[in-house]
C-alpha cells in the first residue's frame, strides 16, 4: 500500500528539499519506489538538487490544468524509475487544492510505494493543501530556536486542520559535538511540534559538500548517510535505533 507524506518546515533554509530527495533516494535503494512532488510553486528546488532542471517539459500545474497526464510530468531520476520527480510549478501563484494533490497521490500510488510532497516553508495555502492530502506529515527543522519555533507554529497550523494525522519531526543540521546555547533539545522540539522524533541528522563537512555539489548523500558510508537510511527504514515500519 502506498504512503503519501507532506514534508514541511517552519522556515526556509533548514534543508527540507535536500532531506526530501535523499529520503526518497534511500527508499528507492530499499526497493521502495519513491516519487517526489515538488509543491513549492515558483521556488522549486528538487529538480536543481537532482540535476534534472533541463530534463522536463511539464510541471505540477500542467497536470492540474489538463495539459498532460501524470505520467507525462514524471521525470525518472535513478534506479530504473524507482526514484522519480514531478517538478514544481513555475507560476508562483499556483496553489494546488487538497483534492487535486490527494487524487495525484492516489494515482501515483499505483506505481510508487512512497509519494513525498516537498512543500514550501511556512504554513501557507500550499502547505495546508499538502498536509490535508497526505497520509502523514514530517516536519524538518534545525535545533536553533529561530528554526524550531517557526516549525512549531507550522505544526500547530496543520494540526488544527488534521489533528489525527500522524506527525513526526526530523532535526537536521545538528552539531555532532552537542547542542549549543541557542539550540532547543529534541524533547523540547517534540513537545513544541506535538510530534514524535523520526530522526536526527548531523551537520558536517561531508553534508555541506553534498549540498554544494548537488550530490546525494544517502549512498555513502558516513554517519549522516546511515542516519538518513535509518529514517527511511522507520518510514518502512522497521524498528531501528536513533543514531546520535
Amino acid at each position: 500500500m502506498s504512503q503519501s507524506i507532506a514534508v514541511i518546515s517552519g522556515k526556509g533554509g533548514v534543508g527540507k528539499s535536500f532531506f526530501c530527495v535523499n529520503i526518497a533516494a534511500a527508499l528507492a535503494m530499499r526497493g521502495k519506489p519513491a516519487l517526489i512532488i515538488d509543491a513549492d510553486s515558483g521556488m522549486r528546488n528538487a529538480d536543481i538538487i537532482l540535476r534534472k532542471s533541463d530534463s522536463f517539459v511539464y510541471d505540477l500545474s500542467d497536470i492540474d490544468k489538463g495539459n498532460c497526464s501524470v505520467g507525462d510530468a514524471i521525470v525518472g531520476v535513478a534506479g530504473g524509475g524507482r526514484l522519480a520527480l514531478i517538478p514544481g510549478a513555475k507560476d508562483p501563484d499556483f496553489i494546488p487544492s487538497p483534492e487535486f494533490l490527494k487524487r495525484l497521490a492516489e494515482e501515483a500510488g499505483k506505481k510508487y510505494a512512497f509519494v513525498l510532497f516537498d512543500a514550501p516553508a511556512g504554513a501557507g495555502a500550499v502547505v495546508r493543501s499538502a498536509a490535508q492530502a497526505a497520509d502523514s506529515i514530517v516536519i524538518i527543522t534545525n535545533p536553533q530556536k529561530e528554526a524550531a519555533l517557526p516549525a512549531a507554529a507550522a505544526a500547530e497550523t496543520v494540526w488544527k486542520l488534521c489533528p489525527d494525522k500522524p506527525t513526526s519531526v526530523v532535526i537536521n543540521r545538528v552539531d555532532p559535538k552537542g547542542l549549543k546555547k541557542r539550540d532547543m533539545s529534541p524533547d523540547q522540539i517534540m513537545d513544541a511540534c506535538h510530534a514524535r522524533l523520526l530522526g536526527v541528522i548531523y551537520d558536517t563537512d561531508e553534508v555541506e559538500e553534498a549540498r554544494e555539489n548537488r550530490r546525494l548523500l544517502v549512498s555513502g558510508k558516513s554517519r549522516e548517510a546511515v542516519q538518513l537510511r535509518n529514517i527511511a527504514a522507520r518510514l518502512c515500519g522497521e524498528r531501528v535505533p536513533l543514531l546520535l
